[in-house]
């Protein structure tokens, strides 16, 4: 059973194309490969800065045994039970990025045997060694990018689980090689990690990358983790194969990658257990900092929906230059305008947003700071006289938004003095407002309309309207 294993997963892995150098090989207590599934293959080369790209690995369609039974959940099963078979494969699909799920602890009876996670999806595949006496959680959360920008999106995260049992006898999963990938090729300024850099504290700019690659045989590491300025925009592990992460760093801030070994034997039974091999700790500090690079971004204060701005890029003269923007609700950035920069270090851009926008420019592959461009919801105001001192105001308000913007409308005195005089809700598809206020007093004064301050716009006003209430 044992030589059967080992030689299928030596003909696949030979089938996939890959170079598998005979002092490579390490023997290693672990379970069979997930059935059905190819070994790991080179990941593609790391995403270059600013495209948004995520490698994803290779696909080969080499022959390979049948694949027994495998068990697929989705988001969907998250808070339900199932139950395994000693030797089964749960595969979890979850849309988007997620961090987990993982092997649930140390003498857990699954254990993870592959694991896949970019910005569109995680799939991870978990191989049950051993029966359970009782019911194991499997967890995960998801991790948008947009949670390590700043400031933050408020898009509130959302938590997967699922209890499993084991049942059935020891299956007799035995020793088998262990080949580590070849490394990928980072792009240029990507920051790169290996076990040898446990301990210690590096830096990196906003907006470039670190990759890690973590040992993928003997004592392998669990896929590596981090939170705050650090996105891990693609994970690739295999077990008895490689780990690789790849990490955007999308704002300013200190932030800790960690991982720790777990090796196939914590989860097989006792009697080919390892319980006095200790567990390792990997962690890395990473200190991001702003970026040194040439392209820069002004932008006005504000300027009136409907209206345009003036964006001035400085950068090296002669040199392209690509801006990147995105304009509320939406927080992803996309390619808006490419120019050379002129012999004066510069190039402007006219834009025209009708919501709060943030940009950036790159240059040689290099991301400069983001700015922000205030965009004022555009108001319009007019007063009709229906009687005795009786008179509808009503206008537009730019951008409308989903519930509708509160318009209030204030009475301007002779001397300057603004009073609140009556609000009214614009319509959620239109933006017009309107509203019907009788006065008690004669005379003549200003009116003007103004709106508050959301994610969406800055805070909007109208001109003042001079109008004779009688």
């Amino acid at each position: 059973m044992k030589t059967t294993r080992a030689r299928l997963l030596l003909v696949a892995v030979l089938a996939s194309g890959l170079v598998v150098p005979a002092a490579s090989a390490q023997a290693q207590t672990a379970p069979s490969p997930a059935p059905g599934a190819a070994p790991a293959a080179a990941p593609s080369p790391m995403p270059t800065q600013g495209t948004g790209a995520t490698p994803e690995p290779n696909a080969s369609a080499s022959p390979r045994p049948a694949p027994e039974p495998v068990r697929t959940v989705t988001e969907a099963d998250s808070g339900t039970s199932i139950s395994l078979t000693v030797g089964q494969v749960l595969e979890v699909q979850l849309d988007g990025s997620w961090t987990g799920p993982g092997t649930p602890g140390s003498n857990s009876a699954l254990y993870l045997v592959r694991y896949r996670q970019n910005t569109d999806a995680t799939t991870a595949r978990l191989q049950a060694l051993r029966p359970t006496s009782e019911t194991e959680r499997l967890t995960a959360t998801s991790d948008p990018a947009c949670l390590h920008s700043q400031p933050t999106c408020s898009i509130p995260t959302r938590t997967w689980s699922l209890d499993v049992t084991v049942t059935g006898t020891d299956d007799g999963s035995g020793s088998y090689p262990c080949y580590s990938n070849p490394s990928p090729s980072p792009a240029a300024g990507t920051v790169v990690l290996t076990e040898r850099d446990a301990r210690s504290t590096v830096r990196v700019e906003q907006n470039r990358a670190v990759l890690l690659t973590l040992n993928g045989c003997g004592d392998q590491s669990r896929v590596p983790t981090a939170g705050g300025p650090l996105f891990r925009q693609y994970a690739s592990y295999e077990a008895n194969g490689g780990n690789t992460s790849f990490f955007r760093a999308l704002s300013l801030g200190k932030t800790t990658i960690s991982s720790t070994t777990d090796p196939a034997c914590f989860h097989v039974p006792l009697d080919r257990a390892c319980p006095g091999r200790p567990n390792a700790l990997f962690t890395v500090d990473v200190e991001v900092v702003a970026a040194t690079c040439p392209a820069t971004v002004r932008v006005p204060d504000s300027l009136t929906a409907t209206g345009s701005a003036p964006v001035v890029v400085s950068g090296t003269p002669g040199r392209a230059v690509r801006l990147f923007a995105y304009s509320r609700p939406s927080t992803n950035y996309r390619l808006v305008r490419e120019a050379t920069i002129s012999s004066d270090g510069t190039v402007t851009f006219t834009v025209r947003p009708p919501t709060n926008t943030r940009l950036y420019a790159s240059q040689d592959d290099c991301n400069g700071p983001s700015v922000v461009l205030n965009v004022r919801t555009a108001l319009t105001l007019t007063a009709e006289r229906l009687g005795t001192r009786l008179y509808r105001f009503a206008g537009d308000s730019l951008p409308a938004r989903p519930g509708g913007l509160i318009v209030s409308l204030y009475r301007v005195s002779g001397d300057g003095l603004e009073v609140l005089t009556a609000q009214a809700r614009a319509d959620a598809a239109t933006g017009e407002w309107s509203l019907e206020r009788r006065f008690t007093g004669a005379g003549r004064f200003g009116f003007l309309v103004r709106t508050g301050q959301d994610l969406t716009n800055a805070p909007g006003e109208s001109n003042v309207r001079s109008t004779l209430v009688f």
